[in-house]
């Protein structure tokens, strides 16, 4: 049995944590041994993660029960993230002797396990997003530069990305061959059926919905803005948009500002979004930056046809249009492109079915073989 480490920064409500949760609880615990450490405790998974049998859950900073833990931790996560190199965070805090060594996302996680003193570990990094047009690890400072950051991944085995898009672009623009490309697994099993106050087409009223944190790279302000010029259009809609996230002060206000409060609902995280989806009408994806977007690949496992921004992941899901309707990122191809699917009744059918053939291609089976394929060689 080979002993698998996997590290991440929490686990709230993102789509990383998600894939991670689904992986967990399909990937084989009679051949492997894993070990999750979370840096920080707490979020929606955490608890989740918790419960997989198999599976030992050790977070670096724990959750605090008392105001002298708080301060503690406080102080803890200002030294793993502000003070201590990555080296010795590795040797203060990364349990040791492991067969394989995961680091789960880019970024910080990717930075601690590139340190690692372990020679015998293989070590192996996911990569979530489109790190060309997005490198937010550099960005935000994780990486002083493109080079560092180079640098940390060329010590990685295998890097995995989670589009052919984000990989191809990760060996042109960074010079490395190491990554191959896993679509993230979707569980099927969590389709569902079950009744939702929302009802498909009702008093004419098309039902639009969209998927993810509330943050800059989703692009929420761009679809609240379009779906202001439809309301002007006399266009009826009703769109729910389930996430949480910092921006949520500034989308209300938003929403509020345009006049959309009886037509556009932040209903925060749902653990299972279809019940959602399958009582919505329309997909959207507003997305500024994207490596996979595992929203609307389950939109497309219910059949929703979509509408999306045309960036990395999602042109490559839906085929650059094949099975999607791509528009500009921008409040004008947004509105351009939902106009033509809630009025379109031909344009809607058409991508209904081709949304059904595509969903047909996302499961578990393959990202579970191809990911315990690299644990064990």
């Amino acid at each position: 049995m080979k002993s698998v480490l996997i590290i991440i920064d929490s686990l709230g409500a993102g789509g990383a944590e998600k894939v991670l949760y689904t992986y967990l609880q399909h990937w084989n615990k009679e051949k492997f041994a894993i070990t999750v450490v979370p840096v920080v405790d707490g979020g929606v998974y955490s608890s989740k993660i918790k419960d997989i049998k198999g599976i030992i859950f050790s977070p670096i900073i724990s959750t605090a029960n008392s105001l002298i833990q708080k301060i503690i931790n406080k102080i803890l996560y200002k030294f793993i993230y502000q003070y201590l190199s990555p080296k010795w965070v590795y040797r203060l805090f990364i349990p040791k002797n492991y067969d394989v060594e995961v680091a789960f996302c880019e970024g910080f996680v990717t930075k601690i396990i590139s340190s690692s003193t372990n020679k015998k570990a293989k070590k192996i990094t996911w990569i979530h997003t489109d790190l060309v047009n997005n490198d937010w690890p550099v960005n935000i400072g994780v990486f002083k530069n493109r080079e560092e950051e180079i640098l940390a991944y060329s010590k990685f085995e295998s890097i995995i990305g989670v589009s052919q898009i984000v990989c191809n672009g990760f060996k042109k623009n960074f010079g490395l061959s190491n990554i191959s490309c896993i679509y993230n697994p979707l569980d099927r099993n969590l389709i569902s059926n079950s009744p939702h106050p929302l009802t498909k087409g009702k008093n004419g009223t098309t039902q639009l919905i969209s998927i993810g944190r509330l943050v800059h790279d989703k692009g929420f302000d761009l679809l609240i803005k379009a779906l202001s010029l439809l309301q002007k259009e006399k266009i009826n809609f009703n769109l729910t948009i389930l996430g949480e996230g910092s921006l949520r002060p500034d989308l209300e206000k938003l929403i509020d500002d345009k006049g959309l409060n009886n037509s556009v609902h932040l209903v925060g995280f749902k653990e299972n979004p279809y019940d959602y989806l399958s009582a919505a009408d329309i997909y959207i994806s507003s997305s500024r930056y994207e490596g996979f977007s595992l929203a609307i690949a389950e939109a497309m496992i219910t059949g929703l046809p979509v509408v999306s921004t045309n960036c990395a992941g999602p042109s490559e899901l839906l085929e650059n249009g094949k099975y999607g309707m791509l528009v500009e990122c921008s409040v004008k191809g947004l509105t351009d492109g939902l106009r033509e699917m809630i009025l379109n009744k031909e344009i809607r059918e058409k991508y209904t079915l081709k949304s059904q053939q595509r969903g047909k291609f996302f499961g578990i089976e393959e990202a579970k073989a191809l990911s315990e394929k690299l644990f064990e060689e």
